[in-house]
């Protein structure tokens, strides 16, 4: 986006470059104004949106938005924040894109978000489909053994804690 943007600004400073060595300044700098008129509302809104992190993937994920990185991002702050009822949301309004390779952690932060609201067998069984993914295996059996921990379920978190050693590549 910036490149195009950079390029766009060559392009302008050239032809009113042009514009004023063949005409005058007042003419040269017309459009220049014109252009600022125009864009500076969407610029305005476009800035406002990105006030903060929340702020600016909440705006995306309403406009329909719903890729795996965008998704990831926007759970992972409110998990940060130990907003659990709206990761559960989001969740449940994605519940398609959970077990997808690429949507591995965005899977995990979901079956945290489960586990930290009381809902621990749907957590238990999102924290198996997230084990399934490469880009959160070894967190996702990190975290299941630490939820099978706080239910007293030792033994079952010890063969987690295993398994995430065993798929740690350091």
């Amino acid at each position: 986006l910036y490149f195009a943007a950079a390029g766009l600004m060559i392009v302008g400073a050239y032809a009113i470059s042009y514009l004023q060595k063949r005409f005058d300044r007042l003419l040269a700098a017309a459009p220049v104004l014109l252009t600022i008129l125009v864009l500076m509302p969407t610029t305005w809104a476009r800035n406002a949106e990105w006030a903060d992190e929340i702020t600016l993937f909440e705006v995306d994920y309403r406009r329909g938005a719903t890729n795996s990185h965008l998704l990831r991002l926007l759970t992972g702050i409110y998990l940060k924040r130990s907003d659990f009822p709206r990761v559960v949301e989001i969740c449940e309004a994605n519940h398609d894109k959970q077990g997808q390779e690429s949507y591995g952690v965005f899977t995990l932060h979901c079956a945290s978000a489960l586990s930290y609201s009381g809902r621990h067998e749907e957590a238990e069984r999102t924290y198996l489909v997230a084990t399934l993914s490469h880009t959160s295996r070894r967190l996702a059996h990190s975290n299941l053994a630490q939820h099978y921990m706080r239910h007293g379920r030792r033994d079952e978190a010890r063969i987690q804690f295993e398994r995430a050693v065993e798929v740690e590549s350091n």
